[in-house]
């Protein structure tokens, strides 16, 4: 098997990178106002949005990614992306090999955990991942895209250090992140795969709407139609899939953005209590006390810096 070679490249304004694959792996950071174009994708794809928004075609199905957001592409789609903006969109564009992935699977397999019927290379030993938008603090991968994108933003112009080995780890990452998603949903039980990733897929739309308005009054009513499923079902196969209910997570994820607020912000707690949709101060005060060990006041004594 060849060894395939790793790269990096900075594009900025009119350059365009997505017309630039090649069959070996490539780092691309991007800064760009306008991209219109269509390519067949060549190797596994992710594309991270750092600052912004970007659309993208995918064999007909419609992709938007925002910040902190990332798409997996797999080999041999055909892919249009379009952008066009007034502000530059940061974003890395990484194209990793089968041939590596593959490799880096094989090397892992026997460390992932247990799972029966999850495999990632069919019989025919064709690499089929999940195709999806998915939020960054969400996956160990979207924790190794955060970090390459501040690192990269900071210093454009110096290529990535270790370029090859930061392929390999993006590589790793990408396929215990792509395990966990699998290992998600098998925890569905409809009989077929293609159905129980349609129903994953409609799941991850509704989480990723709760993290995009926490701030927001969000009920039932609403994240189910987002999902596209029934109240009964989706607060079923909500549970199923993540182990909480939809009101559990959104619970946690308004805390996790509060807890944040107090420790990189001087806002007052009903100031956090409105940006993270907790309007009931007192009650506020209570969850974040059982889910942090103390109160917000003190939480925020605590850890200051």
């Amino acid at each position: 098997m060849r060894n395939p070679a790793s790269t990096f490249s900075y594009y900025e304004d009119s350059r365009d990178p997505s017309g630039t694959q090649s069959s070996d792996n490539q780092i691309i950071y991007s800064r760009l106002r306008k991209v219109d174009r269509k390519v067949v994708n060549k190797g596994i794809s992710i594309k991270y949005v750092i600052e912004g928004e970007e659309s993208y075609r995918v064999n007909h199905q419609s992709y938007k990614v925002k910040s902190g957001e990332y798409l997996i592409i797999n080999e041999g789609r055909e892919v249009q992306c379009s952008l066009e903006s007034d502000h530059p969109v940061e974003g890395l564009w990484i194209h990793l090999s089968k041939d590596l992935i593959e490799e880096v699977y094989r090397e892992i397999k026997s460390s992932l955990p247990d799972s029966k019927g999850i495999r990632l290379l069919d019989p025919a030993g064709k690499l089929e991942l999940c195709e999806h938008v998915f939020t960054a603090q969400d996956s160990f991968l979207g924790k190794q895209l955060e970090a390459l994108g501040e690192s990269t933003r900071q210093h454009p112009h110096q290529p990535v250090r270790e370029v090859n080995q930061v392929a390999r780890n993006l590589a790793e990452g990408l396929v215990r992140s792509q395990w966990r998603v699998y290992q998600q949903i098998n925890r569905l039980t409809s009989a077929k795969l293609s159905t129980k990733k349609e129903l994953y897929r409609r799941l991850c739309i509704a989480r990723t709407y709760i993290h995009n308005h926490l701030s927001e009054p969000l009920d039932l009513d609403t994240l189910s139609q987002v999902a596209c499923l029934s109240k009964y079902h989706f607060i079923r196969l909500f549970k199923e899939v993540f182990s909480q209910t939809p009101r559990q997570y959104l619970i946690k994820k308004r805390l996790e953005a509060a807890s944040k607020l107090l420790l990189n912000s001087s806002k007052s707690f009903h100031e956090i209590c409105l940006e993270v949709g907790l309007k009931d101060s007192s009650s506020f005060g209570r969850l974040f006390k059982r889910s942090y060990g103390a109160t917000p006041h003190i939480y925020r004594r605590m850890n200051a810096g």
